[in-house]
Protein backbone atom coordinates (compact mmCIF):
# COMPACT_ATOMS: atom_id res chain seq x y z
CA UNK A 1 0.00 0.00 0.00
CA UNK A 2 1.47 3.61 -0.82
CA UNK A 3 1.95 5.66 2.23
CA UNK A 4 3.06 9.10 2.41
CA UNK A 5 4.56 11.29 4.98
CA UNK A 6 4.61 14.84 6.68
CA UNK A 7 8.23 16.68 6.24
CA UNK A 8 8.42 19.68 8.45
CA UNK A 9 11.00 22.14 6.71
CA UNK A 10 12.36 24.92 8.96
CA UNK A 11 14.60 27.39 8.10
CA UNK A 12 15.36 31.15 8.30
CA UNK A 13 12.87 32.83 6.11
CA UNK A 14 13.95 35.33 3.59
CA UNK A 15 17.54 34.05 3.02
CA UNK A 16 16.64 30.58 2.64
CA UNK A 17 13.27 31.19 0.54
CA UNK A 18 14.76 29.24 -3.01
CA UNK A 19 16.38 26.96 -0.90
CA UNK A 20 12.80 25.77 1.20
CA UNK A 21 11.33 26.10 -2.22
CA UNK A 22 13.92 23.44 -3.69
CA UNK A 23 13.86 21.65 -0.11
CA UNK A 24 10.45 20.87 -0.70
CA UNK A 25 9.56 19.97 -4.32
CA UNK A 26 12.69 17.49 -3.82
CA UNK A 27 10.61 16.04 -0.84
CA UNK A 28 7.31 15.69 -3.07
CA UNK A 29 9.62 13.87 -5.33
CA UNK A 30 10.32 10.84 -3.04
CA UNK A 31 5.72 10.62 -1.84
CA UNK A 32 6.26 13.62 0.97
CA UNK A 33 4.34 16.45 1.78
CA UNK A 34 6.17 19.68 3.10
CA UNK A 35 4.71 21.39 6.03
CA UNK A 36 5.97 25.05 6.40
CA UNK A 37 4.97 28.59 7.46
CA UNK A 38 5.53 30.12 3.84
CA UNK A 39 2.27 32.26 4.47
CA UNK A 40 3.76 33.38 7.86
CA UNK A 41 6.96 35.13 7.21
CA UNK A 42 6.77 37.32 10.43
CA UNK A 43 7.75 34.98 13.60
CA UNK A 44 5.85 35.68 16.91
CA UNK A 45 5.08 33.56 19.58
CA UNK A 46 1.83 33.01 19.07
CA UNK A 47 2.24 31.78 15.71
CA UNK A 48 5.06 29.34 16.87
CA UNK A 49 2.21 28.08 19.21
CA UNK A 50 0.27 27.16 15.87
CA UNK A 51 3.84 25.95 14.28
CA UNK A 52 4.18 23.29 17.15
CA UNK A 53 0.62 21.98 16.07
CA UNK A 54 1.55 21.60 12.73
CA UNK A 55 5.00 19.76 14.15
CA UNK A 56 3.15 17.39 16.02
CA UNK A 57 1.31 15.91 13.00
CA UNK A 58 4.96 15.80 10.93
CA UNK A 59 6.73 12.19 10.42
CA UNK A 60 9.98 14.06 9.97
CA UNK A 61 11.44 17.38 10.34
CA UNK A 62 14.31 18.81 8.18
CA UNK A 63 16.48 21.47 9.03
CA UNK A 64 18.17 23.91 6.90
CA UNK A 65 21.33 26.28 8.33
CA UNK A 66 22.50 28.85 6.01
CA UNK A 67 24.61 32.00 7.22
CA UNK A 68 21.91 33.67 9.37
CA UNK A 69 20.73 32.97 12.81
CA UNK A 70 17.07 34.14 12.41
CA UNK A 71 14.70 36.56 14.19
CA UNK A 72 15.13 36.07 17.85
CA UNK A 73 12.53 36.25 20.90
CA UNK A 74 12.39 38.16 23.83
CA UNK A 75 14.58 34.85 25.54
CA UNK A 76 17.44 35.56 22.54
CA UNK A 77 16.93 32.12 21.07
CA UNK A 78 15.57 32.57 17.01
CA UNK A 79 12.55 30.96 16.32
CA UNK A 80 13.98 28.18 14.18
CA UNK A 81 16.22 27.00 16.88
CA UNK A 82 12.77 26.89 18.71
CA UNK A 83 11.24 24.88 16.21
CA UNK A 84 14.37 22.45 16.05
CA UNK A 85 13.90 22.30 20.24
CA UNK A 86 10.05 21.68 19.99
CA UNK A 87 11.07 18.87 17.16
CA UNK A 88 13.77 17.44 19.20
CA UNK A 89 11.39 17.07 22.51
CA UNK A 90 8.70 15.24 20.73
CA UNK A 91 11.04 13.01 19.43
CA UNK A 92 10.31 13.93 15.52
CA UNK A 93 13.78 12.20 13.71
CA UNK A 94 15.79 15.79 12.42
CA UNK A 95 17.70 15.75 9.31
CA UNK A 96 20.33 18.52 9.41
CA UNK A 97 21.76 20.39 6.04
CA UNK A 98 24.36 22.73 6.97
CA UNK A 99 26.15 25.37 4.57
CA UNK A 100 29.54 24.02 3.37
CA UNK A 101 30.69 27.14 2.83
CA UNK A 102 28.92 29.96 4.74
CA UNK A 103 32.15 32.56 4.47
CA UNK A 104 31.31 32.53 0.90
CA UNK A 105 27.69 33.54 1.71
CA UNK A 106 26.82 37.60 0.52
CA UNK A 107 26.77 40.29 3.15
CA UNK A 108 22.77 40.15 3.35
CA UNK A 109 22.41 36.65 3.65
CA UNK A 110 25.05 36.84 6.41
CA UNK A 111 24.70 37.95 10.52
CA UNK A 112 26.54 41.19 10.77
CA UNK A 113 26.93 41.51 15.16
CA UNK A 114 29.22 38.95 16.97
CA UNK A 115 26.45 37.95 18.90
CA UNK A 116 24.31 36.75 15.94
CA UNK A 117 27.42 34.55 14.48
CA UNK A 118 28.18 33.24 17.85
CA UNK A 119 24.70 32.01 18.14
CA UNK A 120 24.53 30.76 14.73
CA UNK A 121 27.82 28.61 15.12
CA UNK A 122 26.62 27.35 18.63
CA UNK A 123 23.46 26.35 16.88
CA UNK A 124 25.04 24.48 14.30
CA UNK A 125 27.15 22.29 17.14
CA UNK A 126 23.48 21.53 18.16
CA UNK A 127 22.01 20.45 15.53
CA UNK A 128 25.39 18.14 14.18
CA UNK A 129 25.60 16.39 17.58
CA UNK A 130 24.67 13.06 17.50
CA UNK A 131 23.19 12.97 13.94
CA UNK A 132 24.52 13.01 10.40
CA UNK A 133 24.16 15.90 9.00
CA UNK A 134 25.18 17.03 5.39
CA UNK A 135 26.26 19.94 3.87
CA UNK A 136 25.59 22.01 0.76
CA UNK A 137 26.44 24.60 -1.65
CA UNK A 138 23.74 25.53 -4.07
CA UNK A 139 19.94 24.51 -4.95
CA UNK A 140 20.79 21.31 -6.85
CA UNK A 141 23.42 19.95 -4.13
CA UNK A 142 20.50 20.92 -1.39
CA UNK A 143 17.84 19.14 -3.56
CA UNK A 144 20.01 15.75 -4.12
CA UNK A 145 21.01 15.40 -0.27
CA UNK A 146 17.49 16.09 0.82
CA UNK A 147 16.02 13.01 -1.61
CA UNK A 148 18.84 10.83 -0.77
CA UNK A 149 18.56 11.79 3.23
CA UNK A 150 14.63 11.41 3.73
CA UNK A 151 14.93 7.95 1.87
CA UNK A 152 17.11 6.70 4.13
CA UNK A 153 15.60 7.93 7.16
CA UNK A 154 12.54 5.98 5.67
CA UNK A 155 14.29 2.84 5.89
CA UNK A 156 16.23 3.47 9.68
CA UNK A 157 13.47 5.48 11.29
CA UNK A 158 10.10 4.18 9.41
CA UNK A 159 7.41 6.89 10.47
CA UNK A 160 3.59 5.80 10.67
CA UNK A 161 2.65 8.23 7.52
CA UNK A 162 -0.81 7.78 6.05
CA UNK A 163 -2.58 6.75 3.35
CA UNK A 164 -5.83 7.59 1.41
CA UNK A 165 -9.07 6.49 2.99
CA UNK A 166 -9.54 4.60 0.02
CA UNK A 167 -6.72 2.61 -0.02
CA UNK A 168 -7.96 1.11 3.51
CA UNK A 169 -9.90 -1.84 3.00
CA UNK A 170 -9.28 -4.34 5.57
CA UNK A 171 -10.15 -5.05 8.95
CA UNK A 172 -6.21 -6.42 9.15
CA UNK A 173 -4.66 -3.26 8.02
CA UNK A 174 -6.38 -0.85 10.82
CA UNK A 175 -5.55 -3.25 13.05
CA UNK A 176 -2.32 -3.32 11.58
CA UNK A 177 -2.08 0.89 11.86
CA UNK A 178 -3.30 0.88 15.44
CA UNK A 179 -0.59 -1.73 16.41
CA UNK A 180 2.28 0.43 14.94
CA UNK A 181 0.24 3.61 17.16
CA UNK A 182 0.56 1.54 20.09
CA UNK A 183 4.10 1.05 19.25
CA UNK A 184 5.11 4.56 18.35
CA UNK A 185 3.77 5.21 21.63
CA UNK A 186 5.91 2.70 23.86
CA UNK A 187 8.41 3.95 22.26
CA UNK A 188 8.17 7.65 22.78
CA UNK A 189 8.00 6.61 26.00
CA UNK A 190 11.40 5.00 26.32
CA UNK A 191 12.68 7.93 25.27
CA UNK A 192 11.41 10.15 27.84
CA UNK A 193 12.60 7.93 30.37
CA UNK A 194 16.47 8.34 28.48
CA UNK A 195 15.78 11.97 28.58
CA UNK A 196 15.14 12.25 32.14
CA UNK A 197 18.18 9.63 33.16
CA UNK A 198 20.64 11.20 30.78
CA UNK A 199 22.32 13.43 33.69
CA UNK A 200 23.71 9.85 34.81
CA UNK A 201 25.15 8.91 31.49
CA UNK A 202 28.00 9.96 30.47
CA UNK A 203 29.75 10.35 27.03
CA UNK A 204 33.30 9.33 25.79
CA UNK A 205 34.21 10.04 22.43
CA UNK A 206 36.71 7.85 20.90
CA UNK A 207 39.64 8.65 18.32
CA UNK A 208 39.54 12.39 19.53
CA UNK A 209 42.92 13.91 19.18
CA UNK A 210 45.66 13.29 22.41
CA UNK A 211 46.31 16.87 24.01
CA UNK A 212 49.99 16.05 23.11
CA UNK A 213 48.85 16.60 19.54
CA UNK A 214 49.27 19.37 17.45
CA UNK A 215 46.77 21.17 15.63
CA UNK A 216 47.63 23.86 12.53
CA UNK A 217 45.90 27.34 14.04
CA UNK A 218 45.29 29.85 10.47
CA UNK A 219 44.82 33.50 11.13
CA UNK A 220 44.93 36.99 9.76
CA UNK A 221 45.39 40.71 10.24
CA UNK A 222 41.92 42.15 10.89
CA UNK A 223 42.47 44.71 8.29
CA UNK A 224 45.14 43.01 5.85
CA UNK A 225 43.66 39.88 5.26
CA UNK A 226 46.02 38.91 2.29
CA UNK A 227 48.40 38.56 5.27
CA UNK A 228 47.59 34.57 6.41
CA UNK A 229 49.89 32.65 9.00
CA UNK A 230 49.85 29.29 10.56
CA UNK A 231 50.60 28.60 13.88
CA UNK A 232 51.38 25.03 15.09
CA UNK A 233 50.98 24.34 19.01
CA UNK A 234 49.24 21.76 20.65
CA UNK A 235 45.76 21.33 22.06
CA UNK A 236 47.86 21.21 25.48
CA UNK A 237 49.23 24.90 24.73
CA UNK A 238 45.64 25.91 23.95
CA UNK A 239 44.52 24.62 27.19
CA UNK A 240 47.37 26.16 28.99
CA UNK A 241 46.21 29.87 27.35
CA UNK A 242 42.77 29.56 28.58
CA UNK A 243 43.90 28.47 32.23
CA UNK A 244 41.88 32.09 33.39
CA UNK A 245 38.36 30.15 32.45
CA UNK A 246 38.86 27.86 35.70
CA UNK A 247 38.26 31.16 37.49
CA UNK A 248 35.48 33.09 35.71
CA UNK A 249 33.89 32.30 32.05
CA UNK A 250 35.76 33.66 29.14
CA UNK A 251 34.32 35.36 26.17
CA UNK A 252 34.95 34.86 22.71
CA UNK A 253 36.58 37.42 22.15
CA UNK A 254 39.20 36.90 25.34
CA UNK A 255 39.40 33.63 23.89
CA UNK A 256 40.71 34.50 20.56
CA UNK A 257 42.86 36.51 21.88
CA UNK A 258 44.63 34.24 24.34
CA UNK A 259 45.45 31.51 21.42
CA UNK A 260 46.57 34.07 19.46
CA UNK A 261 48.77 35.25 21.82
CA UNK A 262 50.40 32.09 21.95
CA UNK A 263 50.09 31.71 18.53
CA UNK A 264 52.10 35.00 17.56
CA UNK A 265 54.98 34.52 19.69
CA UNK A 266 56.98 33.01 16.81
CA UNK A 267 56.23 35.58 14.91
CA UNK A 268 59.12 37.78 13.46
CA UNK A 269 59.49 41.15 15.71
CA UNK A 270 58.19 43.32 12.68
CA UNK A 271 54.78 41.47 12.15
CA UNK A 272 54.23 41.64 15.88
CA UNK A 273 54.87 45.64 15.87
CA UNK A 274 52.54 45.99 13.34
CA UNK A 275 49.65 44.57 15.53
CA UNK A 276 47.31 46.91 17.05
CA UNK A 277 44.10 47.66 18.65
CA UNK A 278 43.12 48.95 15.26
CA UNK A 279 45.00 45.89 13.32
CA UNK A 280 44.35 43.05 15.55
CA UNK A 281 44.34 39.52 14.58
CA UNK A 282 41.79 37.46 14.13
CA UNK A 283 41.64 33.74 13.86
CA UNK A 284 40.21 32.29 10.48
CA UNK A 285 36.08 31.21 11.57
CA UNK A 286 36.63 27.49 10.33
CA UNK A 287 39.68 27.05 12.45
CA UNK A 288 37.89 28.65 15.42
CA UNK A 289 35.11 26.60 14.88
CA UNK A 290 37.57 23.24 14.62
CA UNK A 291 38.85 24.23 18.26
CA UNK A 292 35.77 25.13 20.00
CA UNK A 293 33.92 21.57 18.71
CA UNK A 294 37.08 19.67 19.92
CA UNK A 295 37.08 21.32 23.65
CA UNK A 296 33.01 20.37 23.52
CA UNK A 297 33.48 17.05 22.07
CA UNK A 298 36.13 16.24 24.58
CA UNK A 299 33.59 17.70 27.65
CA UNK A 300 35.81 20.98 28.51
CA UNK A 301 34.06 23.46 28.16
CA UNK A 302 30.37 24.56 28.39
CA UNK A 303 28.99 27.24 25.92
CA UNK A 304 26.90 29.99 27.26
CA UNK A 305 24.54 33.09 26.39
CA UNK A 306 25.58 35.94 28.75
CA UNK A 307 25.10 39.45 29.14
CA UNK A 308 27.52 42.27 29.31
CA UNK A 309 25.60 44.83 30.45
CA UNK A 310 28.29 47.73 30.74
CA UNK A 311 28.29 47.15 26.78
CA UNK A 312 24.70 46.51 26.50
CA UNK A 313 25.42 43.26 24.26
CA UNK A 314 24.75 39.35 24.23
CA UNK A 315 27.84 37.04 23.73
CA UNK A 316 29.16 33.62 24.02
CA UNK A 317 30.59 32.59 27.17
CA UNK A 318 33.23 29.55 27.97
CA UNK A 319 33.27 28.14 31.24
CA UNK A 320 35.55 25.33 31.90
CA UNK A 321 33.26 22.56 32.83
CA UNK A 322 34.43 20.06 36.07
CA UNK A 323 36.60 17.58 33.64
CA UNK A 324 38.13 20.89 31.65
CA UNK A 325 39.30 22.32 35.14
CA UNK A 326 40.88 19.39 36.35
CA UNK A 327 42.37 18.87 32.83
CA UNK A 328 43.80 22.72 32.91
CA UNK A 329 45.02 22.28 36.39
CA UNK A 330 47.17 19.32 35.78
CA UNK A 331 48.85 21.19 33.17
CA UNK A 332 49.21 24.40 35.18
CA UNK A 333 49.86 23.72 39.13
CA UNK A 334 53.27 23.60 39.91
CA UNK A 335 54.80 19.94 40.86
CA UNK A 336 56.45 18.58 43.53
CA UNK A 337 59.96 17.98 42.29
Amino acid sequence: MDKFHTVFVSSTFLDLERERETASKALMEVDCFPAGMELFPAADVQQLDYIKTVIDVCDYYVLIIGGRYGSISNDGISFTEKEYDYANEKGIPVLAFLHATPEKLSIENSEVSESARDKLELFKVRAAKGRLVRYWSNKDELSAQVITAITRAKKMAPSLGWVRGDKISSVETLEEINSLRKEKSALETKVKQLIQSKSTLTYEPSNLAKLESAIEVEYFFAKETNKEFKSTISWNDILVALSGSIFYPLSEYQVQNQILNTCSSSLPQQLKDEISYNNPLRINSTCFNKIKIQFFALDFFEFKDSYDSEMQDEYIAWEATAKGKKVIVDLVAIKDS
